[in-house]
């Protein structure tokens, strides 16, 4: 008799899995204008101030999750998609001058948006 596998989702394993804690604090002491800078840095980049620090301070790229980020991001996946759409409609019912074109277009907007992305 076989034993019956389930499979989580993401959102199910991330409710199961404990939050990292972290117990250990430092203290450090800035002037007004440093916590300023500290504090828009880290609103640019999408980050609660300690977030920010933490990632500075342990030498890691930031990443940014600011709204305008994300919504380049998203952007991007979506034209990937609706590219490997057209190339598989492409591969499966032969291309025509029109289907070249539509694929052009999207890879033309798909460097955009990643040149946009390596700026900020």
């Amino acid at each position: 008799m076989r034993k019956k596998t389930t499979t989580k989702s993401k959102q199910q394993v991330k409710a199961v899995e404990p939050k990292m804690t972290m117990p250990c604090r430092i203290t450090i002491r800035l002037t007004e204008e440093q916590m300023k800078q500290v504090a828009n840095n880290a609103v640019l980049k999408g980050h609660k101030p300690s977030a920010y620090c933490r990632q500075v301070i342990l030498g890691r790229k930031v990443r940014d999750l600011s709204p305008d980020t994300r919504s380049y991001r998203q952007t991007l996946t979506n034209l990937g998609n609706n590219l490997n759409q057209l190339v598989r409609h492409m591969n499966t019912n032969g291309s025509n001058k029109s289907d070249i074109a539509k694929a052009m277009s999207l890879i033309t907007d798909i460097k955009q948006l990643k040149s946009n992305l390596d700026k900020s």
